[in-house]
């Protein structure tokens, strides 16, 4: 099946005419992005179907001979090629979030996460980037990282602004940064509804990590990141 080809079943076509009415459809919450989910949940509905986020991928559980994941160290890009240094892209980036009254931006694309900390990595061949995430806030900056892709050099290119915490601790902390935004808003709401702070995500952000900012307000946009990118600084 060649996907995209005018005789070809799109996947939400496929599974409608391939499950039975009223039928689940699992996927791996922190692999489908949170576009595509939207556009599988309403082809699947129209067959009596539903989607499933599952936490944990089915498939890994039986996997008993999985390859390490890459330990490659990232290295600095000096300034004098990128041009422009971190705390000025965070800073840059803070407009953007002032401009979308946000109180952060949750940055998951990899090849953002290498522009805006000047950093680059080799865990996929033939692209400079490496496994990570990002959390640009109002006040404070967290990079998931794995320990065993930086040393201090890294620690002293960052600086103090940018904390660098473990690649999987994203989901717990963003689940953490919910709870504690939604509780402040309860107390100061004194019995009047307000509404919830918000954080900007990508379109190409997971489901998981969706599910783990439930009950901010969520913006799904293409990341200020991206349009940093190309705009002469």
């Amino acid at each position: 099946m060649k996907a995209g080809l005018p005789s070809v079943k799109t996947r939400e076509e496929w599974l409608a005419s391939n499950c039975r009415a009223g039928g689940k459809i699992g996927v791996d919450a922190r692999l489908l992005p949170l576009s595509v989910a939207g556009q599988l949940k309403k082809g699947l509905k129209a067959g009596g179907q539903e989607l499933v986020a599952e936490v944990e991928n089915l498939v890994d559980l039986v996997w008993t001979d999985r390859p390490a994941e890459p330990a490659n160290k990232v290295i600095v890009l000096p300034d004098s090629y990128t041009g422009v240094t971190v705390q000025a892209k965070l800073a840059q980036l803070r407009e953007d979030l002032a401009a979308h009254n946000a109180i952060g931006l949750l940055v998951t694309a990899l090849d953002d996460v290498a522009w805006l900390f000047n950093l680059r990595g080799n865990d996929i061949d033939y692209n400079p980037v490496f496994f990570s995430y990002a959390f640009v806030g109002l006040n404070s900056v967290q990079l998931y990282l794995n320990e065993s892709k930086y040393d201090d050099k890294i620690k002293s290119h960052l600086g103090d602004s940018v904390q660098l915490r473990p690649y999987s601790a994203v989901f717990d902390d963003m689940k953490a940064l919910a709870a504690l935004n939604v509780t402040t808003v309860n107390e100061q709401d004194s019995g009047k509804s307000a509404a919830s702070p918000k954080v900007l995500v990508s379109r190409s952000c997971s489901i998981a990590l969706c599910q783990a900012l439930r009950g901010l307000q969520i913006e799904d946009v293409i990341s200020p990141v991206t349009f940093r990118k190309c705009r002469p600084s």
